[in-house]
Order: C-alpha cells, then structure tokens, then sequence
C-alpha cells in the first residue's frame, strides 16, 4: 500500500510539474505553498519568490472592487470560481488569463487550501481584437466598414439629439473608378483606393469618422457641426484634393469624386433616412458635372428613386426580351442608293413605351450594364445580317455603336470574332463598320490594342460624333480608324450659320487629306445634303434620307428600284 501511494505521488508530481496550465495551491491563510513550471513560464516568478506569498502579487489593477467581491463570493458559496482575468506578470506586462480557483475542505467543512490553474489566452484575446477589427473595418483601405460607419452614425444621432446640435453626412463617390479599375487592371484600382482613403483622412478631425461603404463608395460623419456651411466648405476641399492626379504603379491617374452633404437633423431623422438623402445629392452631383458637391433637397430624392427605377428596369430588359433594334440607312450621295445600315438601339419598356439611348445609354454605362447590352447588340445586329443574306440580299455595310467601355472586357475582341464564327459570318466578307468616340479611343489603350487586332480581321472602324469629344490630331493620326462621322450638331445650322459651314469643311477636308471616309450624320434638309455634296462628302444619313426602321422591313427597302430616293 505504501508503494502504491508512492507510485501515486510520483504520478501527480510529474503531471503537476509537466501540465501546460500554471498550477498554483495557497493554503488556508491565502499563503502560496508551490507552484509549477508552467506558473514560471508564464508569470516569470520562480517559485522561491512566490513561496509563502499571497496571490495578490498577480494583481493587474484592471479590476474593481465589485469584480473581487463576486469572486469571493462564487468561492464561498459553490467552492470553485472560473472567468476570465488579468494578471501581472513579474516584469510589469499584464496579461489575459483563463483561470480556475477550487477550494478543498476537510471532513469539518474547515478550508485546507485554494487550488488555482490558469493559462495565458494572449493569442487568443489578440485573435479575438484582429477578428473585431476585420468585422468593422475595411480591409483594404483600414477604414471604417458600413456596419461600424451605421453604428457610429446612430450613435451620434442620439448625442445630437440629447444635446441639440447637427450632424452633417458626406457621401463620396469617386467619378472613374471603373475605368481605372478595367482598363489598369484591379492591382492598380487597389492601390487608387488606399491613395484616396489616405487623403479623405487628413482633410477630417479626429472625432469624425472616415467609413468605406464598398467599391469606390467613402461616406464621412462630421460631429457638433457648427453650421451645415462648414460640411459644404469641408466637401469643397476634398472636391479639391480628390481632383488632383493620383501616382500608381509608376503612372499619373486622373481622379476627382462626386459628394453629396445631408444634414441631421433638417434631411432626415435617422441614420438610413440620412445617408440616402446624401446618397441623393451625389447622384445630383455627378448629373450635374461630376467633381463637386451638392447639398441635399427634397426633389433630390425624386430624382433618385427615378434613376432607381430605370436601372432595376434595364437590369430586367434582357431576360425580359425589351430590346429591339431599328435600322438606319447609309446613303451614297453620288447614287442616292443604300449602302449600308446602321444599328440602332431601342428600348421598347411596359412602362415608359420606346426609350431613346440617350435616355439609358448614360446610365448602362455608369452601372456595367453595357456590357451584356452591347453584346445583346452585336449578336441581335449579326443575326439580322445573316436573315437578310439568307433572303439573298447583297452584301452591305453594318454598323454597330460600340461603348468604350465595352472595351474594358479583356476578351472583348475575342467574343466579337466568335459572334461573328456563330452566324457563319467573316469579318473579311462583310464591311462592318465598329463605332466608338474619340474621347474613348484616346482615353483607354486597351481599346486601342483591340482595335488594331479587329481591324486585322478585316473590320472597319468608324470614329461616332467627330468633333464633340476632347479632339486630338496628333493621335488621329496613330488611330487604327477607317472613318470619321460629323455629329449632327454641326449640320445642324450649316444653312445659316458660317462657322458651322467653316468647321463641316474643314472637317470633310481633314478626313480626305488622311485617307478616310467620311460621313454626314442627321442630314434633314436639302440644303444640308446639297452643302455635303458641294464639299465632296460621299455618305451620308439621316431622316431625309431614310428613318430608322424594325428589321423586317429592310429587305422590302432593298428591293426598291431607288429605295433611298428623297
């Protein structure tokens, strides 16, 4: 028996001293006796410095008295106490510990000692903190996410509202971010976003919150706003900062944002009320420019539910089958005969009836919608073709708006070459004419690297409303273009008006220096048809030479002897 208990003994040394937990056993009077290694290994004491001590040496100080009191009483009244603690270790460092306090009783019910183990949770509280900070913060720029931005925002309605003072909202939102992102690639984008989160940051006090609501949206909470003026002299000076080039991956980046400012409590009474009344005021903002600022007011939010309304309706307009093309002759002056046609986009809606591109076009691009619109486009538009040749209609040219930023797809030109192998078409058999703006080839080289390989396939290129974009000869030069078209605007007045004559001349002679075609667009009258043909322009459309019409009518306009006649 007494070997036995000696093997016993021996057993609870050796997992007394080799357990992970720090053990430490006081005795009645609260009087460390012994401790283990691990003890050592976590708070630094040896056990010749804790020995005949009381445990109050761990004490952090982090605790009141009410959390002792609880405590003492958990032991006196269960026997055992278990929770979370902080500690002190021998050279000051406080530490979070899980710790469990047990109290052993002789047959009396006389106390003979307290029995403590505890491990170090400082990884774990650290894990906890870092899992905290992910929760509300965004990750890539380090600022306040959407859910902490909302509970700070309702927080400091309520102070406002206790002490009376405003609150001023500024919703960011910055105005070329997708192309940026598209066309540079979304390493650069992320860079871009880090670049502006840093400067929304310096132009702010302190107690204000700079929030990420997601993608390139920025939200700021000004706190005891003085007077609603200053959230307006605030939001111009970022207008200012987010206006000035930002250096990425070794290049200069044009920037600037759109702000819309709401004010608590003269907008809205609550947090959501609030921020979509700013929400409002940006899109007034961008409507009206872009790079400024726009208080809210109440026809703002109109407005916004609108433009809500059309884009839930472009998203369905797709599945639902909305879209239909019209199409729109090409005249050869010389012959007055057809020869081409070009696309044009109609929406024909359950709510609105027919919607004009304008109307839309604008918006589709703002929100990516283009993309799957542009393809819907160009697969409506190749289909058609292939009817028509089916019917045995002579090869002509068909001419398809194509946005910049459809451009911004990487395999854009890749999906037109296979739309084209799915009708049995070539680009090489027939004179297809892709339509982008100045301003877009000069704004994206992505675009045109695509242009260059499309036009090795056999593809014509013409550049839509010459003339209205940011013009540039020198890259005219270098573009991989076939044609200009002259926007209707300068036809427009070419009756009346010398400089509108001066500036369609130059145009037509500019073309022709260069080797291009060039064409007359929105020809209405005589003598805006006969001014084209005096200065040698060969092509030429509009309503006096033929209106857009559904595809089912093209092969009967065709098959007219003098189907385009005036």
């Amino acid at each position: 028996q007494r070997e036995q208990a000696q093997e016993q003994l021996r057993q609870a040394a050796k997992v007394f001293d080799s357990a992970i937990e720090a053990v430490m056993i006081a005795d009645a009077e609260q009087n460390i006796v012994t401790v283990n290694r691990a003890f050592t290994r976590i708070t630094g004491y040896e056990p010749d410095e804790v020995v005949g001590r009381n445990p109050r040496l761990l004490r952090s100080e982090r605790h009141d008295r009410q959390f002792y009191e609880g405590f003492r009483e958990s032991l006196n009244r269960s026997g055992r106490w278990q929770g979370e603690i902080w500690n002190r270790r021998k050279n000051g460092e406080i530490f979070p510990a899980w710790e469990s306090v047990s109290v052993t009783r002789d047959a009396e019910g006389q106390v003979l000692d307290y029995i403590s183990v505890f491990s170090d949770i400082s990884a774990v509280k650290q894990a906890e903190e870092q899992l905290t900070h992910l929760a509300h913060h965004d990750a890539l720029t380090g600022l306040a996410n959407r859910l902490l931005f909302t509970a700070r925002l309702e927080q400091a309605i309520e102070r406002a509202r206790r002490h009376r003072v405003n609150i001023g909202l500024l919703f960011i939102d910055m105005d070329n971010f997708k192309f940026i992102n598209d066309s540079l690639g979304h390493p650069v984008g992320d860079l871009y976003l880090r670049e502006i989160a840093e400067r929304l940051g310096t132009t702010v006090r302190a107690e204000d919150t700079v929030a990420r609501l997601g993608g390139d949206e920025f939200a700021v909470l000004v706190e005891d706003l003085s007077h609603p003026e200053d959230a307006g002299q605030l939001a111009d000076k970022m207008v200012e900062l987010l206006n000035q080039p930002v250096r990425v991956a070794g290049r200069e980046v044009a920037s600037s944002g759109s702000i819309g400012i709401s004010i608590y409590p003269d907008d809205a009474g609550d947090g959501a009320e609030l921020l979509k009344a700013a929400d409002a005021a940006m899109y007034i903002a961008k409507e009206e420019g872009r790079n400024t600022a726009r208080f809210y007011r109440p026809q703002m939010r109109a407005r916004a539910f609108e433009r809500m309304i059309l884009e839930n309706g472009l998203r369905r307009a797709i599945p639902q089958d909305e879209f239909i093309l019209h199409y729109q002759p090409l005249i050869d002056l010389s012959t007055r005969s057809c020869v081409g046609l070009e696309a044009l986009l109609r929406w024909n809606s359950p709510e609105r009836g027919m919607v004009m591109p304008a109307e839309f076009i604008p918006l589709a691009e703002e929100t990516r919608l283009i993309q799957p619109i542009g393809r819907w486009v160009f697969r409506r538009a190749l289909r058609d073709l292939t009817t028509w040749r089916d019917e045995g209609l002579q090869p002509l040219r068909l001419a398809v708006n194509i946005s910049w930023r459809q451009f911004n797809d990487e395999d854009f030109g890749k999906q037109l070459v296979n739309m084209l192998e799915e009708h049995g078409l070539n680009a090489r058999d027939i004179e297809l004419d892709l339509e982008v703006t100045e301003s877009a080839l000069q704004g994206s080289p992505r675009a045109v690297e695509e242009l260059h390989a499309l036009r090795a396939q056999g593809m014509r290129v013409m550049i839509d409303d010459f003339g209205t974009g940011y013009s540039s000869l020198s890259q005219l030069m270098n573009m991989p273009v076939d044609g200009l078209k002259i926007d209707r605007m300068f036809l427009h007045d070419v009756e009346d008006d010398r400089r509108s004559r001066a500036i369609v001349r130059a145009l037509i002679e500019l073309a022709q220096g260069l080797g291009l075609d060039v064409v007359g667009e929105g020809v209405e009258t005589e003598a805006q048809l006969a001014f084209l043909r005096e200065e040698g322009c060969r092509l030429a459309q509009g309503f006096l030479l033929g209106r857009p019409m559904p595809a089912e009518r093209v092969p009967e306009i065709f098959r007219q002897a003098h189907p385009c006649e005036a």
